[in-house]
């Protein structure tokens, strides 16, 4: 082990420790005079899930030094946490706030945005894991592309279409799972882009070129949130059967959106390429 690994690995653990405690912390603690509700039961799960996730990742398509050797398991595994806990003070901005509107107001309509964006977060900093390449640093590099692309496109989501106040404001549980999909669909693209292996720096931003499917799946999204914020609006005033089943469309563009594009296209172990 080198020494930049030990710092990277000794950072990353702090991190990870102080991101993931205040986290729990505020699961806990935050009204703890009420009910373990089913959302606080998926904020304790949600991150669970992303690392189990992103351990499959590293023991099947990392670099073949990765994949046999547990202490980078373990390193890698510890910096993809504290990826993933750090990166989501970036949900807030765009609208999605998980102490504030889940635990403090009781928001079930941020629970899939939250769900979707660690998850989202996540698959962008797993992809960058993909290949073989001479350092810790490459995997900051690529994951850090993906991350641009994946928050860029957020951005553009949330600013034209407003679903950030459609869920935190109005709480219109549609709006939430339409984003959740959204961002794990865009978050598997962008990190299908920092897949590969490491040759340069200006090899790595030229091949991140195949994120180009991200642009349909943004055009898409911004198509169906126009087109169902009316009907997301009476969901807000009752349930009814179209209010219901317009999201679970929306899912499924989505969804057919994501496979049709991209996921066909994903490398298999031993064949990695971008």
């Amino acid at each position: 082990m080198s020494s930049d690994e030990f710092f990277a690995a000794a950072v990353a653990m702090i991190i990870a420790v102080i991101a993931w405690g205040s986290w729990l912390t505020s699961i806990f603690l935050v009204d703890v005079l009420r009910p373990m509700m089913p959302s606080r039961i998926a904020l304790v799960l949600v991150p669970g899930l992303a690392a189990f996730g992103l351990f499959g990742v590293l023991r099947f398509w990392a670099a073949s030094d990765v994949r046999n050797d547990p202490f980078y398991l373990g390193m890698y595994l510890i910096m993809g946490m504290a990826w993933m806990g750090a990166g989501r003070w970036c949900f807030i901005p765009l609208g999605v706030y998980w102490r504030g509107d889940i635990l403090e107001r009781g928001n079930r309509a941020a629970v899939p945005a939250v769900t979707g964006a660690l998850l989202g977060l996540m698959a962008c900093y797993a992809g960058a894991n993909i290949g073989d390449g001479p350092g810790w640093w490459c995997v900051i590099v690529a994951g850090g592309l993906a991350l641009a692309a994946w928050l860029l496109a957020w951005y553009v989501l949330d600013r034209v279409t407003g679903i950030g106040d459609a869920i935190s404001i109005d709480r219109q549980l549609g709006a939430g799972i339409r984003l959740g999909i959204y961002l794990i669909a865009s978050g598997v693209i962008c990190g299908r882009a920092a897949a590969g292996d490491w040759h340069s720096l200006a090899a790595t931003v030229s091949e991140f070129g195949v994120v180009w499917p991200l642009v349909p799946l943004l055009i898409l999204a911004l198509l169906v949130e126009h087109s169902t914020r009316a009907v997301s609006d009476a969901t807000s005033k009752g349930m009814s059967g179209t209010a219901v089943a317009t999201p679970v469309a929306s899912v499924a563009y989505l969804l057919w959106m994501f496979l049709a594009l991209h996921l066909v296209h994903w490398p298999v172990m031993g064949g990695v390429v971008r």
